[in-house]
């Protein structure tokens, strides 16, 4: 469910321009994760992220897991990226 928000985190952070492709994120910190209850087979889930830029290349995602109107998971990671260019 962290490599969820993760990704989901990645997508927002690139935007409607669909980002640049070289540039690779690191999860840096989890912080504050906690799980409610199992996901299982089948389950449909939504995950929603918030995004916070505290620094240069560092963005702190807020996120949560629903499943239904349930919440299941939450809890914030700080991602880094570099391009992989250099």
């Amino acid at each position: 469910m962290i490599e969820m928000i993760a990704q989901m985190g990645a997508i927002v952070s690139q935007g409607d321009e669909g980002g640049d492709a070289s540039n690779v994120g690191y999860i840096g910190q989890v912080k504050n994760f906690k799980f409610m209850k199992m996901a299982t087979p089948g389950d449909q889930l939504t995950v929603e992220v918030s995004l916070e830029y505290p620094f240069d290349n560092f963005i702190e995602i807020d996120g949560k897991i629903m499943r239904e109107n349930e919440l299941i998971a939450k809890g914030k990671l700080v991602v880094t990226s570099k391009n992989d260019n250099n």
